[in-house]
């Protein structure tokens, strides 16, 4: 809407980076001075274009499942589970996630802040743990949001530890019959 009077432009709803990035539009000056009015003949166009500033408003979204599984004894090295998220801010500076562990079983495990990926620090092993319990943390890494938790999800997540006949027989009576 433009106010015929004073020139000035509002919007008629509020703004959203991610439904509409900028409006275009013609605002048409005329002079309504006398012999002048409605005819149009003294009157100018100009374009303009208005450009919204995309804020971090948006809260990440958990895409990954809440169960994984791991081999006993596999490396160290070995990919147990994968966060994955998504953002609906509109520009990577708004939209990137770090991702981090808290939960029972945390402090056994590693995980790279940019791609999701969860390591063991020790090798699993079916007799001791049968599976691990721990929550993913989702943060949006955002202008306005670093390091605030403000805007961020958590998906808890429990992997279970394959168990694999890595243990040898033990023999438990006597040897005379």
């Amino acid at each position: 809407d433009i106010n015929a009077v004073t020139g000035v432009v509002t919007l008629k709803a509020s703004a959203d980076y991610e439904t509409k990035s900028s409006y275009s539009f013609n605002v048409i000056a005329t002079d309504n001075g006398a012999g002048n009015l409605n005819s149009g003949s003294l009157s100018t166009t100009q374009a303009v274009t208005v450009s919204v500033n995309d804020l971090n408003d948006n809260t990440p979204v958990m895409t990954s499942g809440a169960t994984g599984s791991v081999d006993e004894n596999a490396d160290t090295s070995t990919v147990i589970y994968t966060a994955t998220g998504t953002d609906a801010d509109g520009t990577a500076a708004n939209n990137t996630l770090r991702y981090s562990l808290s939960g029972d079983d945390a402090d056994k495990l590693i995980i790279d802040a940019t791609t999701g990926e969860v390591t063991l620090k020790a090798s699993a092993d079916y007799e001791t743990q049968t599976s691990y319990s721990f929550n993913v943390v989702a943060t949006d890494n955002g202008a306005g949001n670093f390091n605030s938790g403000s805007l961020s999800t958590t998906q808890a997540v429990i992997v279970s530890v394959n168990d694999l006949n890595d243990n040898t027989p033990v023999m438990t009576t006597g040897a005379t019959g």
